[in-house]
């Protein structure tokens, strides 16, 4: 097999943790990886990937304040915002919004961003907070170029947070060397590996604590 580009560390960069120069274990190594990764995401509720992308399409509710949230960050550059592009197809005025905060993904307009929630109308008019329709399409650039898309692309270059990587080399690392006798090991299920570690508020379990506290710092915690 080979790397996805959401893997979040590289196999060279395992196999020089691990001392490993053989290329005997690579499948195994890789499986590791990805499963490193997805346990990642997961617990920083990452379900985009950290991964860059340099044209991704999303649609996003409004709320009618000045900030709209992309769904995935860092924001990179924004091509283009379209309100509802099924119907009025109205592309919103690049000068008048600007990214407020990249990896928050805060996008800022003066004017406020419409809310989207679906109007009640019993004598006056009301919104429905709750029901907001993702009405905005945001297509843009965003995520961190990761040391496996660097390699293939020599135009990119990798600036994923070195904390990410080695979070996900730590976890690799303690998977290929566990053993039964393991305590910081709870559970264990072959076949599309998964393991669940004893600690506790971790979203499941799927983190080991040390690595856990390094990762707190990069929970998506807006939902657009």
């Amino acid at each position: 097999m080979s790397l996805s580009s959401r893997a979040l560390c590289s196999l060279a960069d395992l196999k020089g943790e691990l001392s490993i120069t053989s290329n005997s274990e690579d499948t195994r190594l890789e499986r590791l990886i990805e499963a490193a990764t997805s346990a990642i995401e997961s617990y920083c509720a990452r379900t985009e990937g950290f991964h860059y992308e340099a044209a991704r399409e999303d649609m996003v509710r409004g709320y009618g304040s000045p900030i709209m949230h992309s769904p995935k960050t860092p924001i990179v550059s924004i091509g283009s915002i379209v309100w509802d592009p099924d119907d009025s197809n109205e592309t919103v005025t690049s000068t008048l919004y600007a990214i407020d905060n990249a990896r928050q993904g805060r996008i800022y307009r003066e004017g406020g961003w419409a809310w989207t929630a679906a109007d009640r109308t019993y004598l006056v008019s009301t919104v429905l907070p709750g029901t907001e329709q993702r009405l905005y399409q945001i297509t843009y650039a965003c995520g961190y170029v990761t040391q496996n898309q660097a390699n293939l692309d020599n135009t990119l270059t990798r600036n994923l947070p070195h904390a990410l990587e080695d979070a996900c080399i730590q976890m690799a690392g303690m998977r290929y060397r566990w053993s039964p006798a393991d305590p910081a090991l709870a559970s264990e299920k072959l076949g599309s590996w998964a393991a669940s570690y004893n600690r506790s508020g971790d979203g499941g379990g799927l983190v080991p604590a040390s690595v856990a506290g390094v990762l707190d710092s990069y929970k998506r915690l807006v939902t657009a």
